[in-house]
């Protein structure tokens, strides 16, 4: 149907097959980071009409792995499996924090979080190991890191409207224990995926535009230190030439089917 209006070859379409967790703001990090490669996508594709292909290895990239997200599917639908009774929702964001976990951050040794929510007096283990995590409810194990924090304050942390740092100084929550987990905690609980410059293409052709539209004053300049005449003629020719320049540079591909606006979903 796109090949019939817009003409093959002539449009780029990005599919993100885990687009439901746009809609969990514990989540904000990850897909706006998502949406960065979406935002880059759509200025490369205006300044030359098509995506590279590194911005498109990063927009084919899954939010999560597979089994993090079915983790996560799993455990928002707020279910104990055991019974099929309504989970304790500090319970299901317990799972879903540990459902993130980077198994390639594993450092040689098994890890203790204990998560203690004092407002609603509830308290949750997520042990991480070298093949994965395990959720506890009860049999707690010896801790290496534990979390004292009301369940509000975190949930708050998790979705971003405040920051860990701020929640720290502000003596919301409180850690004993082994502190490096804190300061690697992107490391075990991020997505885990590598980072590439994707601005890169993008500046690349801005900063090819600029060079053209300072072309002529650079000439004046170098002209006029010689003399002012010479340097005022060198900047009108500059100025003619330029102007067949810069139009076939700077216009979009396909100028009349710009995409939809795509610095946000």
């Amino acid at each position: 149907m796109f090949d019939h209006f817009l003409g093959k070859g002539r449009y780029e379409k990005i599919y993100c097959s885990q687009g439901e967790l746009f809609r969990v703001p514990q989540l904000k990090k990850r897909t706006d980071e998502y949406l960065s490669y979406v935002k880059t996508a759509g200025e490369e594709f205006a300044l030359g009409g098509s995506i590279s292909d590194d911005t498109k290895e990063l927009l084919d990239t899954m939010l999560y792995p597979k089994e993090a997200f079915e983790a996560m599917a799993d455990a928002s639908w707020g279910i104990e499996k055991e019974t099929g009774e309504k989970a304790d929702p500090a319970y299901t964001f317990t799972k879903q924090m540990a459902a993130m976990y980077n198994k390639d951050s594993y450092k040689g040794k098994d890890i203790v979080l204990e998560m203690n929510y004092t407002d609603i007096d509830k308290k949750y283990q997520i042990v991480l190991r070298k093949d994965g995590y395990e959720v506890l409810k009860d049999n707690f194990l010896q801790y290496t890191t534990k979390i004292e924090t009301p369940f509000t304050v975190w949930n708050d942390i998790a979705s971003g409207k405040t920051t860990g740092t701020e929640a720290m100084m502000n003596k919301q929550y409180r850690v004993d224990g082994d502190f490096d987990l804190m300061l690697h905690w992107d490391d075990y609980f991020g997505s885990g995926k590598p980072k590439k410059n994707t601005q890169k293409t993008v500046t690349e052709q801005k900063k090819t535009n600029m060079i053209i539209l300072l072309l002529p004053w650079i000439a004046f300049w170098v002209g006029a230190a010689i003399d002012s005449y010479i340097g005022s003629l060198i900047c009108n020719v500059h100025q003619l030439g330029s102007i067949s320049l810069i139009f076939p540079i700077t216009k979009p591909k396909v100028l009349k089917i710009a995409p939809l606006n795509i610095s946000r979903i």
